[in-house]
């Protein structure tokens, strides 16, 4: 019996479709959970890439994590030449993927929001003069 449900387990695996990707679904890594529980800053950011497309992310470390996207090193923005134009803080890393999955919905089905937020993002920068 056990051999059975053991082949059928197999077939199941060899023989199911593969899962779809879903772009809008919050991330998580287990990876994460060690530094995270150090930490209560998390950011989400928004890229132009030079196609003029945005890239919306999230990290522990927005330094760390630009380095990684100027230096070819994240394959969604590797040799697209990503500007940072667009961040925001956050207390946990819950809000931060959440806050990335809803800008990911906006890159794709609002862009004129995506560029309202960027463009008053922009002018708050200005506001508090910082350079």
């Amino acid at each position: 019996m056990l051999e059975k449900v053991i082949l059928n387990v197999k077939f199941v695996k060899r023989f199911s479709k593969p899962k779809k990707y879903n772009r809008y679904a919050k991330e998580y890594s287990p990876k994460w959970d060690k530094e995270d529980a150090k930490t209560n800053k998390f950011f989400v950011y928004m890229l132009l890439l030079k196609t003029g497309k945005f890239y919306a992310g999230q990290t522990r470390s927005l330094s760390e994590r630009m380095m990684e996207h100027k230096d070819n090193m994240v394959k969604s923005t590797a040799n697209q030449e990503p500007k940072l134009v667009w961040f925001s803080q956050c207390t946990s890393r819950e809000i931060a993927t959440s806050l990335e999955s809803n800008l990911k919905v906006l890159v794709d089905k609002n862009p004129r929001k995506i560029r309202t937020m960027i463009i008053e993002f922009k002018d708050l920068i200005k506001t508090l003069d910082i350079s």
